[in-house]
């Protein structure tokens, strides 16, 4: 069952701010997105929002 997105603004004021890790997306951030996805659209939405957005890197070819 969906349910809604969350309509409250984040808080800038609150935020942190670290040093860089050493890759972009580790396991915690893949399952907080899966999480969030699942909660908000559904598994079959999320799966396939995944799948668009997650492609191997290719060379960008123009007109592409």
């Amino acid at each position: 069952m969906r349910r809604q997105a969350p309509v409250q603004h984040i808080d800038d004021n609150a935020l942190e701010v670290h040093d860089p890790k050493a890759a972009a997306a580790g396991i915690k951030a893949v399952t907080v997105a899966v999480d969030r996805g699942v909660s908000q659209a559904g598994v079959a939405r999320t799966v396939r929002s995944m799948l668009r957005v997650n492609q191997r890197a290719t060379k960008l070819r123009a007109g592409a």
